[in-house]
């Protein structure tokens, strides 16, 4: 039996983004799935292990260092990253890249 041993993640930078409503998420009859009383929306995300389907409202999607997407729910998200803050996607320290368009 192998034993355990530690390691420590990197410290890399990453893309995340909130999951776009794209689709209903439905059970194995076509019947749209609730949780808590509110229905579930998603969006497929196409991973290196396969297509999966990312949650609303508790996943993001994440750019890993190769640029493939998958989805991290949220409590792990925030156990594992730290925000940057002031820095958009292209490293630019303090450019709001939205405003340029309002």
């Amino acid at each position: 039996m192998s034993e355990w041993k530690k390691a420590r993640k990197k410290p890399v930078e990453i893309e995340y983004r909130e999951v776009k409503p794209t689709m209903k998420v439905c059970d194995g009859e076509g019947k749209q799935i609730t949780l808590r009383g509110k229905p579930l929306f998603g969006e497929e995300i196409h991973t290196h292990e396969g297509n999966l389907i990312a949650l609303c409202d508790y996943e993001y999607v994440i750019k890993g260092v190769e640029g493939e997407l998958y989805p991290i729910k949220k409590d792990i998200f925030a156990k594992t990253y730290d925000l940057l803050e002031n820095v958009n996607s292209d490293g630019i320290e303090g450019l709001d890249k939205e405003a340029l368009y309002r």
